[in-house]
């Protein structure tokens, strides 16, 4: 049945299973005259996957909320998923280097069916990874 799962590269919701290690942070802060302030925790699960736990209210937008990862000086990113109202979890792909996508944006994306980041970034934070 279509809609009946999670999305696509979403973890079970905190709360909902098992939690691994703490291995990074970020505090999100806004941008571009937007208020959310919000946090962002790396957590790696006992299977060696790597979550992002995201923690961010919600706002009143024009789109809808992105998560992405992305390289220090942006010109690389990488979509994590769509952000919910509350806290949501994120699977980090594996082999997706951390320390080269430490930047955590979370963007207002129209519904124009265009992939790409829409510019327009809600809050932003640099991840410091532990270990």
């Amino acid at each position: 049945m279509l809609g009946a799962g999670p999305a696509a590269g979403t973890a079970p919701a905190p709360g909902a299973g098992p939690t691994g290690a703490v291995i990074g942070e970020a505090v999100l802060t806004p941008l571009g005259g937007h208020s959310a302030r919000g946090s962002a925790l790396v957590e790696q699960l006992p299977d060696g996957t790597r979550q992002v736990v995201i923690t961010l209210p919600g706002q009143q937008l024009t789109g809808y909320r992105e998560v992405w990862l992305g390289s220090a000086d942006l010109t690389r990113m990488v979509s994590l998923g769509v952000l919910g109202q509350g806290s949501q979890a994120f699977v980090v792909p594996g082999g997706l280097d951390l320390t080269a996508y430490p930047v955590l944006d979370v963007s207002d994306e129209p519904y124009d069916g265009d992939p790409a980041h829409s510019t327009d970034s809600l809050a932003r934070g640099k991840l410091s990874l532990r270990g």
